[in-house]
This record gives C-alpha cells, structure tokens and sequence, in this order.
C-alpha cells in the first residue's frame, strides 16, 4: 500500500515485479479525526480479500473513492493537499477577524463550524454549489457585496490555479 504522491503502481512493479498486488491510496489529514478522504487504485493483482482488508482499513477513518490510476494526480491536488488550502485560507480569515475585533479563538470557530456546516450541506443536501449559494444571497444584501467582490478578485480562478498547481506536481 503506498502513499507516495506521483509514485505510480508501475513504479513499484518495475521493482517489486508485474505480480505484486499493489495498491495506491491518496488519504488526507482529516483521517486522523475519522473525517478523512481517500483516493485508492488497485493493481490487477489485488485480490478480493486483499480490497475488503484495505477498504475497511480506510473506511476507519473517513470516506472512500476507488479511482483510475491518473486520477490520483486530481485526489491529491483536491483532497490530499486540499486540508492545507482551508487552513491557508483560516488563517487570513482568522487574522482579518482579529483585525476586526474578535479573538484568535472567536474567529476561528467562527470560520471553522462554517467551513463545517457547509461542507455538511454539499454532502447531504443533494444540491449543486450555485444553488446552495443562491440559499444565502439576498438582493442587495451582505452576501451578495462579499460574492462581488470576490468575483472582482477572481478568487475562484486563483483556486483552480492552486488545485492545478498540486495536480501538476504530482
């Protein structure tokens, strides 16, 4: 079972052998709190018994996705480096609340329970991100000057160069 980011299974049948029943898994750091997401491929070698074991090892810790191999590049660029992208992004939400006059401690509960929240609602509401922010913007409203904004800043453009960035290193 390898972790390693960009380290392909036929990397690891070059020197293990064609045989080798490998597996590639891309978990992320949320797994230490059973909240995880993990990407995993399998060698053809993998046997049944061997994907029960290695399914309910992952499943332990948070959510599962059996994918292509050249998808795994994407998992780690979405989920395996994702949980740093958050934390970047708390941290000068954090600084601006405090800027603002809330503690350290207040804006980060703040944006984290938020970040909680609506990750909850993309899961389990079974609507697309546009509707769920059409579900908050009111004309003319705070909301709806934030999303401006953010348009103007082009921050979802910047998101995918992030995303594309990790992609692309791995």
């Amino acid at each position: 079972v390898s972790i390693l980011a960009g380290t392909s299974i036929d990397v690891f049948h070059q020197f293990l052998g064609k045989e080798a029943a490998v597996v590639r898994v891309m978990p992320n750091t949320p797994c230490m709190l059973k909240e995880g997401m993990t990407g995993i491929t399998w060698s053809q070698t993998v046997t049944h018994e061997d994907k029960l074991l290695i399914r309910a090892l992952f499943d332990a810790v948070g959510e599962i996705i059996e994918i292509e191999e050249p998808l795994q590049h994407v998992v780690t660029g979405i989920s395996g480096s994702g949980p740093a992208f958050f934390y970047a992004l708390a941290q000068d939400v954090v600084q601006e609340g405090v800027a603002q006059g809330l503690t350290d401690k207040e804006a980060l509960t703040l944006f984290a329970q938020t970040l909680v929240g609506a990750g909850k609602m993309l899961l389990t509401s079974n609507k697309a991100p546009e509707a769920l922010i059409h579900q908050v913007v009111s004309p003319g409203g705070t909301t709806e000057a934030g999303l401006n904004e953010l348009a103007k800043l082009q921050l979802g453009t910047g998101m995918v160069q992030v995303i594309r960035a990790a992609i692309n290193r791995s």
